[in-house]
């Protein structure tokens, strides 16, 4: 216990110095010319031990130009060469942390022998020096870094999640970097592969190598591929959404409904429409946002599940029509006075798929539309509304 206390009262007297350093870095910047203000960070950082130095350069908390100023004081002060021997190799837990400090001092002050340090921070069988290397790659964000960061990928050399969000990060173009990775033997690294090029639409020939995975054993990489697809579109992009909507794994047929909705296919409506009435809760919901995706000139492809033997069908079409704003245009016209016998057949079909909810809120609107409330009545619905 006295241990963990006397380290406590060590870091929060550090925390203390660095905050009021901080506060004295960002007063200097303000009032001071850029001559004076390197003057003042040095002889403000003279104050502080070379740990405190190298947590505060090393903490990816800590604000970028902070970090910057004290490497760049760290390099001057005890040379560039002993921090690229640091960052080399380690032996013990405290040379690891020196070793990890190192990397990020010299990313900060762009050490052009960086990248082969980097390399070999990846191989290393220790995984916090893995995943610092793998941090400071994404930071670098050069074409060189990138490459670093897709061989780590097939390798697996640290959890492929983390990777990939370093690669998502990525302003330059890594499409052709990306694209083997789409037949890799790993399942895990082709998922990651079809997730990551969604951020390049404008790439040609995209489309037809991701519908290329719609016969992909592992269902994670279907709809990898078809969620991708319903972002950049192309050529294959609708066929290959219709082909899944058929996939006997559920979340592989729910995205494939949203790729269509993603695409606008309103004359490809009938297909999802199709999935109202599919056997797993989360496929209906998906078929749902994606027809409401679609606008309101898919309402003849929803109408006649109106009469659908599923009473889930019926009430999810009921609502697709709602919020697409077809009721509201078509209660209008009726309540104006159009009572053709087809249109008052709709929508009692409707509201009593809808249910007392959906009546209910119709009836809020009585007051706006005068007309409405004759229509309910002749419908036989006036009861139901006023409760």
């Amino acid at each position: 216990m006295a241990y963990i206390l006397v380290n406590r009262a060590l870091y929060d007297g550090r925390h203390r110095r660095v905050r009021r350093l901080h506060d004295w870095l960002e007063k200097a910047g303000q009032t001071a010319s850029a001559e004076e203000r390197a003057r003042l960070i040095e002889r403000g950082l003279e104050r502080l031990p070379r740990r405190t130095l190298e947590r505060i350069a090393a903490d990816t908390a800590s604000p970028g130009w902070m970090a910057e100023a004290f490497a760049i004081y760290l390099v001057n002060r005890w040379g560039v060469q002993r921090w690229a021997k640091y960052a080399r190799a380690h032996r013990r837990e405290v040379g690891k942390w020196r070793r990890v400090a190192a990397l990020r001092v010299l990313s900060h002050v762009r050490y052009q022998g960086l990248l082969p340090l980097l390399k070999r921070a990846l191989f290393d069988p220790d995984q916090d020096v893995v995943g610092a290397a793998i941090v400071i790659l994404g930071g670098l964000g050069t074409r060189e870094a990138a490459e670093l960061l897709v061989e780590a990928l097939p390798r697996q050399l640290h959890p492929l999640s983390r990777i990939a969000t370093q690669l998502d990060q990525f302003q330059l173009p890594i499409v052709d970097q990306l694209l083997p990775l789409l037949k890799d033997s790993t399942p895990s690294v082709r998922f990651w592969a079809a997730t990551l090029l969604c951020r390049y639409p404008e790439s040609q020939g995209l489309d037809k190598n991701l519908a290329e995975l719609a016969d992909d054993p592992e269902p994670l990489v279907r709809k990898a591929a078809v969620e991708t697809l319903g972002s950049i579109g192309g050529a294959a992009a609708s066929g290959t959404a219709v082909k899944l909507l058929q996939d006997p794994v559920w979340y592989v047929r729910a995205h494939a409904a949203r790729a269509l909705g993603d695409l606008g296919r309103q004359d490809l409506a009938g297909k999802v429409v199709a999935l109202l009435s599919d056997r797993e809760w989360w496929v209906r919901t998906a078929a749902k946002q994606s027809l409401l995706a679609m606008g309101e000139g898919i309402w003849k492809e929803v109408v006649p599940v109106l009469d659908h033997p599923d009473r889930f069908a019926r009430n999810g079409a009921a609502e697709v029509l709602q919020n697409i704003g077809w009721l509201d245009r078509i209660v209008e016209q009726v309540a104006s006075g159009d009572r053709e016998p087809q249109k008052l057949e709709i929508l009692k079909k409707l509201f009593s798929a809808g249910g007392g909810r959906l009546v209910q809120s119709l009836a809020w609107r009585t007051r706006e539309l005068p007309g409405l409330a004759p229509m309910l009545e002749s419908l036989g619905l006036e009861q139901a509304g006023s409760r």
